[in-house]
């Protein structure tokens, strides 16, 4: 695997993650609902948090390597990015 690959594996999942949010959110709106099923936020987030947490256990054994710190870090933000959209598809309704 690429060492560019391997960096942005992390930001992948989490646009894997966006995509999903935000397109059960666009569905949701389509059919007259407030907002997206809490489950299929639920599912969606833990499955890309365990991704990336998978992501980070992996490259980070090997702190001494440029690429493997970065894709840790990469990875560690995307858990965070995650988070804070599963957290406002929660909490707010969506449809104007």
């Amino acid at each position: 695997m690429s060492s560019m690959l391997r960096i942005g594996a992390g930001a992948l999942v989490w646009a894997a993650h966006f995509t999903v949010l935000y397109g059960a959110t666009a569905l949701a709106c389509a059919r007259g609902q407030g907002r997206a099923a809490p489950w299929v936020i639920a599912i969606a987030t833990a499955a890309g948090v365990a991704m990336a947490a998978t992501i980070v256990a992996r490259a980070y054994p090997r702190r001494g390597d440029f690429v493997q710190w970065m894709t840790a870090a990469v990875a560690a933000a995307a858990i965070v990015a995650m988070l804070w959209e599963a957290l406002a598809g929660i909490v707010s309704r969506s449809c104007a």
